[in-house]
């Protein structure tokens, strides 16, 4: 799982100005949210694994590299349209807040459908951030 400053800049995206207000995200880590009661759409932030390695021989500083994905459900059928331009959206404002956090960001996909299949009822598109932190 990513360091405590990524999660933090990931779920600090909601509130950068800009970030579309009909995409309201939701902590699913530890949590399972009632399907009832989400909105029509939402987003959450999936963490997974990274490296802490040391920069150089005898350096005291490290560099953590990773993944956070955004993912981005809507309710099938409910404005699976509105949802890609809410992402799209989203997507423009990510790299700029992390890079304004310190954090590079290595790659940004535009948004992807998954398996249509998975979610059931939602349509959901995943943008990932690959990024690296050097930090000490």
């Amino acid at each position: 799982m990513s360091s405590s400053v990524i999660r933090a800049a990931a779920r600090g995206l909601p509130s950068v100005v800009g970030w579309p207000a009909a995409l309201p995200y939701h902590d699913t880590v530890s949590e399972s949210p009632s399907i009832a009661t989400l909105p029509a759409s939402w987003c959450t932030f999936v963490f997974q694994g990274d490296t802490d390695d040391p920069i150089g021989i005898g350096a005291s500083q490290f560099r953590e590299t990773g993944r956070v994905v955004v993912a981005c459900l809507a309710r099938s059928g409910e404005g699976d349209t509105t949802l890609v331009a809410l992402v799209e959206t989203a997507s423009d404002l990510i790299r700029p807040h992390f890079i304004g956090l310190g954090i590079e960001v290595h790659s940004l996909t535009p948004p992807q459908d998954t398996d249509p299949g998975l979610e059931g009822e939602w349509f959901r598109l995943d943008v990932v951030i690959d990024y690296s932190r050097d930090h000490a």
